[in-house]
């Protein structure tokens, strides 16, 4: 019997040594984490790489504010993955990327093609599918991320908060990420979109650390609409109301806010808490026909309306005012689309589904087939209660006007 448990208790010992711990366990003050990479091109080569990284103890609760938040540094090189393994010549500390927010790509880089790029972010095996991708417009993509913000600190960090507001809050970022690129680049039926940004004021006062301390910013980098894609170049661009309605269609719409004309001087502010699309799409002749349906639920967020809130004719009133409202924007939307043969909806990916034999037909040429097609747009709104307040302000005080007069 001893000598069994002798047997057992090696065998133990043996199996601990084996699970003693990781082979590749890095310690944290070992690592230099990237919060986001800036890409142009270079003055002396082609890739001008930037990266930002973060400086932990400015960004923990209790700051002390004696250095930035953040390190922007910038290298030149053909090849990007070789450029990303040089930068400790500047750096002591391994380089991190696993934990990157946002990719920002200058606009002139996006316009000769992002091909090269998007085969380095899918190939890198640290780099994860989960951060946002930007188009610079008006500035190197580098001067995106040395902008200070008092919130966030690292801009990197404050964009990808950004966005992931704007969307959840006015349906104004697509939500696409790397994945979502490469697919649309590769499909017959779907290009890509991708977000922009702008910087508003002086980039270069935007650096210094004092951009954080103003009651208004030198600086500040907003999201000014998205970038139309056509193979792997940027051809065109949406405006933030296309991108709403870039979401509506394909189903990706949180909540939004539409300003709805209901007479000469009026508007009503119509809060959308739930949209469904249904894309049906036929060629009966010699082009498509493109149904697009959809299906709303909103409430009044506010209204400078004469029309009296206590009858139900007034909801169904507005009810046609914003059917009309949306459908005409919705209708702008993919029309500019077409002017750039760049199929943004996934219209083809749809008629391959739904019409497969036609699609096959027409696949290889599927751009001019988009650009000539025939959008009908089709949209029924339900309004569920007109926010907090029964009456109309409005109508009330003209209403104690004439009574007074």
């Amino acid at each position: 019997m001893g000598t069994l448990k002798k047997q057992l208790l090696t065998a133990c010992l043996v199996s601990l040594l084996c699970l003693s711990g990781c082979s590749d366990m890095v310690e944290i003050n070992e690592i230099s984490i990237i919060a986001g990479m800036a890409l142009d091109k270079g003055e002396e080569a082609k890739y001008k790489i930037s990266l930002e990284f973060l400086n932990a103890v400015e960004l923990g609760p209790q700051p002390s504010g004696a250095s930035s938040p953040s390190v922007v540094y910038s290298m030149e090189g053909d090849d990007i993955s070789e450029l990303i393994k040089k930068f400790n010549t500047a750096f002591t500390r391994r380089i991190i990327l696993s934990h990157m927010q946002v990719i920002v790509i200058s606009e002139e880089l996006a316009e000769g093609g992002v091909e090269e790029v998007l085969d380095f972010l899918t190939r890198e095996r640290e780099i994860r599918d989960d951060f946002n991708i930007v188009i610079a417009k008006g500035s190197e993509a580098k001067d995106i991320l040395s902008v200070n913000y008092i919130l966030q600190k690292s801009s990197s960090l404050k964009l990808n908060s950004q966005l992931t507001t704007l969307q959840r809050e006015y349906g104004g970022d697509p939500g696409v990420r790397l994945q979502d690129f490469i697919s649309a680049i590769r499909s017959n039926g779907k290009d890509a979109i991708v977000e922009v940004v702008e910087i508003n004021g002086d980039p270069e006062k935007g650096t210094d650390v004092t951009n954080m301390q103003s009651v208004i910013p030198d600086a500040m980098v907003v999201v000014t609409g998205a970038g139309i894609f056509r193979g792997g170049k940027l051809v065109a661009e949406f405006s933030l109301q296309d991108i709403r309605n870039y979401s509506i269609i394909m189903n990706r719409l949180r909540a939004t806010t539409y300003s709805v004309p209901c007479s000469e001087t009026g508007v009503l502010g119509v809060r959308v808490t739930q949209a469904e699309t249904d894309v049906k799409i036929t060629y009966p002749e010699d082009r498509p026909v493109i149904v697009v349906e959809t299906g709303i639920e909103a409430f009044l967020n506010s209204s400078t309306c004469k029309d009296d809130l206590s009858q139900i004719s007034t909801y169904q009133e507005f009810e046609k005012k914003i059917n009309e409202h949306i459908e005409k924007e919705t209708f702008e939307t993919i029309q500019k689309a077409q002017e750039k043969e760049s199929d943004v909806f996934a219209f083809g990916e749809k008629m391959y589904i739904q019409r497969h034999q036609q699609y096959e037909k027409i696949k290889d040429n599927w751009p001019k087939e988009f650009a000539k097609a025939d959008i009908k747009v089709k949209v029924k709104t339900k309004l569920r209660r007109a926010g907090l307040e029964k009456k109309s302000f409005i109508h009330s005080y003209e209403k104690k006007e004439a009574n007074l007069e």
